[in-house]
């Protein structure tokens, strides 16, 4: 019977240790998900950014082109006014998603640090466990 006991407990000890060895990598590769995933937000605030900067210079060109049209000096006046107004709050906006994308990249990284972490205790948690299913097959073991 303790026979039946000890290989039971064996059993249970590779058993455990696999089960965590799998979590762990579950761990790992949802944190790498979640990683790629927050990177491609700040990539896509920094999209938006650009796109601000874009349509800062269109607006620009069409002021420019309106005040040309209307027989008024582009650079001066009115027409300037107006552009730098757009410049200062396309420039605000801009730095606004420029540090919104630092802040989840430096998120992905801390993201990606925690579930390694979670997954080096996982394969800790199972490796314990596993130990702790040998030391009691190796207690059956000894009442024969």
């Amino acid at each position: 019977m303790e026979a039946v006991a000890v290989g039971l407990k064996i059993f249970q000890a590779i058993a455990a240790r696999k089960q965590a060895k799998t979590e762990a990598k579950m761990i790992e590769l949802q944190g790498q998900f979640d990683k790629i995933k927050t990177q491609q937000a700040a990539l896509d605030k920094e999209e938006q950014a650009l796109d601000v900067i874009d349509e800062q210079r269109r607006f620009n060109a069409a002021a420019f082109a309106r005040a040309a049209a209307g027989g008024v000096d582009a650079f001066s006046g009115t027409a300037l006014n107006i552009t730098v107004q757009n410049a200062t709050e396309a420039g605000q906006a801009y730095q606004t998603l420029i540090r919104q994308a630092s802040t989840l990249e430096g998120s992905a990284g801390f993201q990606a640090g925690q579930a390694l972490a979670t997954a080096e205790q996982t394969r800790r948690a199972g490796n314990l466990q596993a130990v702790g299913y040998l030391g009691e097959a190796a207690y059956y073991g000894s009442q024969t």
